[in-house]
């Protein structure tokens, strides 16, 4: 009896998915399907599990004033223009506004 006999798929699992046994695949993080062959896109938004009321929320992976962009087996969070990336003062990742950028913007709308 051979303790150590490798699975094997018929197809190669793909994107670093790892065959764990007859044609199954282990997916990485941000892959899915039989074979890992489709991107998880973590920009669409989900519904939150626990509303406190009947209505329906969203929850988003990005912080506020930023847009969330798919990548294959990724994401990443980009700031709205007028902010920048900053740590909160729990650690967490925010868009801060930038003050100094968002007064020189006005001062050029109202002299046009």
């Amino acid at each position: 009896m051979d303790f150590f006999s490798l699975a094997v798929c018929e197809r190669a699992c793909e994107n670093g998915g790892l065959c764990i046994a007859p044609n199954v695949c282990s997916c990485r993080t941000g892959w899915t399907g039989a074979y890992c062959e489709t991107d998880i896109n973590e920009c669409l938004r989900v519904p939150a599990v626990n509303s406190t009321d009947d209505r329906d929320e969203e929850i988003s992976l990005c912080p506020e004033n930023s847009v969330c962009v798919n990548k294959p087996g990724w994401y990443k969070c980009d700031c709205d223009e007028g902010f920048r990336p900053a740590i909160s003062d729990n650690g967490t990742g925010i868009c801060r506004g930038d003050l100094v950028s968002s007064f020189f913007s006005l001062f050029r709308l109202s002299w046009k």
